[in-house]
């Protein structure tokens, strides 16, 4: 019996610690629905370079073999939009984190972490500013 209370005194949670693991929880729900629209974008491109390809070779063979495909021609300016806005949200988590982490040091004066969460946040923008730089280049 004693067990029993134990573990419902363990597993009973503050409402604090609560709204973290929530935040946590959507974090990385959204951050695994970035990844898997990455992931789509790439598997999109490589359709359209092998398209690509199909076109190269008609074109040398001075042929048509039917199975190059018009359509695929605006992949790559969707999976940039995908990317930019991919990069973006990353941005905005690690900012988020970053502002949590200079709230919490501000109060325990502990640095370590803050510098962490700054650098991620930083190297989040830059990635975003170099996909934004290279969105309308669309060349291989």
């Amino acid at each position: 019996m004693k067990k029993k209370k134990k573990n419902r005194n363990n597993e009973k949670l503050s409402c604090e610690k609560k709204v973290e693991l929530l935040k946590q929880y959507s974090d990385y729900k959204l951050i695994l629905n970035m990844l898997n629209a990455v992931v789509i974008a790439v598997l999109l491109n490589r359709e359209f370079v092998k398209n690509e390809i199909v076109k190269i070779q008609d074109e040398l063979n001075q042929k048509s073999s039917g199975l190059y495909n018009e359509n695929l021609q605006e992949i790559p300016k969707k999976t940039n939009i995908i990317y930019v806005i991919v990069s973006g949200l990353f941005f905005l988590i690690e900012y988020g984190r970053y502002e949590e982490e200079l709230k919490k040091a501000k109060e325990s004066e502990n640095y370590e972490e803050l510098k962490n969460t700054w650098i991620n946040a930083l190297s989040a923008l830059l990635v975003f500013i170099a996909v934004n730089m290279s969105y309308t280049n669309l060349e291989i």
